[in-house]
């Protein structure tokens, strides 16, 4: 009898742990499963993939002075809407980052890397940057409606020190990016005041 009654009272404990054990798994599931949602319901604007964002760039990119990877600012010049929803403002600020294409190092071009909306920056991932495709102001003197494809080429302003419409870059490779070789970046600029396209390759969650 004292052995029955032993096993029996270690039978229970082993239930009461057992039991004590999978209730605990259960809540920390949920509190993470909670966390996450918590996470995702911060984010009450989305700016989904395919959407467009114009930046004005702030100042002159001379190409030859820049390095892989450096940053440049400038700022939205186009409102963003989903719907009827204001998502990015024109006056909002942008970052580019100069990067090769396609892990060749003979060819390089822009991508938007950042946004600052409503007080918060956000990390953003595009595809190459295109001109914005609308004619510029005469009195700008450096741009020009521009054709983007892999097959036409495009120029987009003048070579620094060079006459007005002379190319810098050309617009290649899929989608029509513009990219700049090794020989063309020695004497190509950006000009303060261009509109650069940038396609989202990934949605973005506002706060």
């Amino acid at each position: 009898m004292k052995k029955t009654a032993k096993r029996l009272i270690v039978e229970c404990i082993l239930l009461t742990l057992a039991l004590a054990l999978t209730g605990g798994q259960s809540y920390a599931a949920g509190k993470s499963s909670n966390k996450s949602r918590q996470v995702r319901d911060r984010y009450v604007l989305r700016i989904p993939a395919g959407f467009e964002i114009i930046v004005r760039v702030d100042r002159d990119i001379v190409l030859r002075n820049a390095r892989m990877g450096d940053v440049f600012t400038g700022t939205i010049d186009r409102d963003v809407y989903s719907g009827n929803q204001l998502l990015v403002r024109r006056g909002d600020r942008g970052e580019i980052q100069l990067h090769t294409v396609g892990g060749r190092t003979d060819e390089v071009g822009f991508r938007l890397v950042s946004i600052a909306v409503n007080g918060g920056i956000y990390d953003v991932r595009s595809d190459l940057a295109r001109e914005y495709a609308e004619r510029q102001r005469d009195d700008l003197g450096v741009l020009g409606k521009t054709a983007i494809g892999a097959a036409t080429g495009a120029a987009i302003g003048a070579i620094a020190g060079g006459g007005r419409g002379a190319a810098i870059g050309a617009a290649a490779g899929a989608g029509g990016g513009l990219l700049w070789s090794a020989a063309t970046m020695k004497q190509a600029r950006v000009p303060a005041g261009t509109r650069l396209r940038f396609s989202l390759a990934d949605p973005v969650y506002l706060h």
